[in-house]
């Protein structure tokens, strides 16, 4: 059976010991129990007699797991490999090239619990409940006025504005590092922000906006497992892959409707269950608000709830008259909103 090892730096509460391949999970469970990140980096290698995989914790000094086997009785050699034979083995694993190194996707798991990744910020509004509060304790009321920018980088979006100027009303996400962000045209960013002392674009995706006709406004973007996904002024969805920026899927939603009023996104989508999350803000230009999911691995619409009932709907005897109101009544939705997981409510 495949053996594992278990260290920690001088002074954890974690000695080493061995443990079968069986116990890794709860080993995990027992890691993030006492606090440690689970941001995971795992590599694997071929030996000439067996398969090492090494999972270091980020942040915590000298802490991984190292899992042997791929031969029969593998155990017996386990006793002989000292702590110079173990660290060469793990030298060579980490010196794979970056295409074999496994990254931690944005999953369903992390969202849920995106409050337990102070260091990160994955959600538009901090996590699911909209709460847009950090545990981060550096920066506090005593030190705050001490801060000064240390770097910056220049965005687009400056073109063609218009009298209310370039409208990016965004929270940039974190994950691990790396920043990702938009302009008002919908331009996105991924940055590394990893150096304290500069920022560095990795990646910048244009999807082509026409100025004409549409006005500079962003107001965010979301992260699912490899995708980005954002709003765009003239009213597409778009997501894309979170490595290199390339368009995964391109789908226009908005429309105008019989009297010619356009529909608008007036919030950041939102990500939850495999689905993402749309509205039409646009109540005040004579269209009706909605709310809609779309797959987020094709993009195609799965389901559209309008928060004006037509004739017929429940609720629509609320709405008696002779003129169709209900038609351009409004009703637009103007904040991303808050996500139950467990009812699976939104």
């Amino acid at each position: 059976m495949p053996s594992a090892v278990l260290t920690h730096g001088k002074g954890s509460r974690f000695r080493r010991r061995a443990c079968s391949f069986h116990d890794m999970w709860s080993v995990a469970v027992v890691g993030l129990r006492y606090g440690l990140p689970h941001s995971i980096q795992v590599a694997w290698t071929s030996l000439s007699f067996s398969a090492i995989l090494v999972c270091g914790f980020k942040n915590i000094n000298n802490f991984m797991i190292v899992i042997s086997g791929g031969v029969p009785n593998m155990r017996r050699f386990m006793p002989n490999l000292t702590r110079v034979a173990v660290a060469v083995l793990i030298s060579g694993v980490l010196a794979l090239p970056a295409a074999a190194q496994y990254r931690l996707t944005v999953n369903g798991d992390r969202l849920v619990n995106a409050q337990n990744e102070p260091q990160n910020w994955l959600l538009m509004n901090g996590d699911y409940a909209a709460t847009r509060y950090s545990r981060l304790t550096q920066v506090n009321r005593d030190n705050v006025k001490d801060m000064r920018m240390v770097w910056a980088l220049a965005l687009g979006g400056m073109q063609g504005v218009g009298a209310n100027g370039p409208q990016s009303e965004v929270n940039p996400l974190i994950d691990n590092g790396y920043m990702y962000t938009t302009d008002g045209w919908g331009t996105v960013y991924k940055i590394d922000a990893r150096n304290p002392h500069r920022g560095q674009f990795v990646w910048v995706t244009d999807p082509g906006v026409a100025k004409q006709g549409n006005t500079a406004l962003s107001r965010g973007i979301a992260l699912w497992e490899d995708k980005v996904v954002t709003n765009l002024p003239d009213g597409r969805v778009i997501a894309m892959n979170r490595d290199n920026g390339e368009i995964l899927w391109d789908k226009m939603v908005m429309t105008k409707n019989e009297f010619g009023l356009q529909e608008r996104f007036l919030t950041a989508p939102l990500v939850a269950d495999g689905k993402v999350l749309i509205q039409n803000g646009a109540g005040d230009g004579g269209t009706r608000g909605w709310v809609a999911a779309l797959d987020v691995n094709t993009g195609n619409e799965l389901w559209r709830w309008y928060v004006v009932p037509k004739p017929g709907d429940p609720g629509s005897e609320t709405w008696k008259d002779t003129n169709n109101a209900w038609k351009t009544g409004g009703g637009g939705v103007w904040q991303t909103g808050s996500y139950d997981p467990v009812n699976k409510m939104y």
